[in-house]
């Protein structure tokens, strides 16, 4: 009741993420919510782009018969704590 949870895929420029990631951190400081964002094939900009809102990561998973590094799913929290 109290989660958000965001599936985002890198398939937009990093800006847009800026402004998805303000519009989410807004909402969960309104109506007391803990986001949760699960990033698929994430970017070292979608990353650097995480970091820079405070969420952290929570868990990082592997696709089965992944090729490349990229290829995986990343599980954020926002930490409030910072």
């Amino acid at each position: 009741e109290n989660d958000n949870v965001f599936f985002i895929f890198n398939s937009f420029h990093s800006s847009v993420l800026n402004g998805i990631l303000e519009e989410i951190i807004k909402d969960s400081e309104e109506n007391f919510k803990n986001p949760i964002i699960i990033l698929y094939y994430p970017t070292k900009k979608f990353m650097k782009t995480m970091e820079k809102y405070n969420f952290i990561i929570n868990k990082e998973i592997k696709t089965k018969h992944s090729v490349l590094p990229s290829e995986k799913f990343i599980v954020y929290n926002l930490n409030k704590y910072s």
